[in-house]
């Protein structure tokens, strides 16, 4: 969504509000575990969720804020009628938005072999 809302002219609003629903996401799981397990999901959550959901968190404002400067960048060429960055500009986007995707694909494995490896310790569901 972040990625599509940076080659929108005026994708900016879009962008701007992907880290609070993200934010309020992770809030809410955590605060279900907490009440619904106590002292146990507040361990999984330290465990298990929270490491992720902070570098996926981090991930996502490096990508809005990329989102933001493309998206600026296609309004000001639109409103202007000027196109100094161009294709160079859209590379760059490019390989910006593949590197926050290794990025993701690094930390979706980390949390796949702590999952697997302290899940055993919570019963929770």
């Amino acid at each position: 969504l972040a990625f599509s809302s940076g080659l929108c002219a005026l994708g900016i609003p879009l962008v701007s509000i992907l880290p609070l629903i993200k934010g309020l996401g992770v809030g809410i799981f955590g605060a279900y575990l907490y009440k619904n397990f106590s002292i146990h999901g507040v361990c999984y959550c330290l465990l298990l969720f929270f490491p992720a959901a902070i570098f996926t968190t981090a991930t996502l404002i490096y990508a809005c804020n990329e989102s933001m400067y493309m998206s600026s960048d296609i309004y000001a060429q639109l409103k202007e009628k000027q196109y100094e960055k161009g294709a160079n500009g859209f590379k760059l986007y490019l390989t910006r938005y593949l590197i926050l995707t290794v990025f993701i694909i690094v930390i979706s494995l980390i949390d796949a072999l702590l999952s697997a490896s302290f899940s055993g310790l919570f019963n929770l569901f």
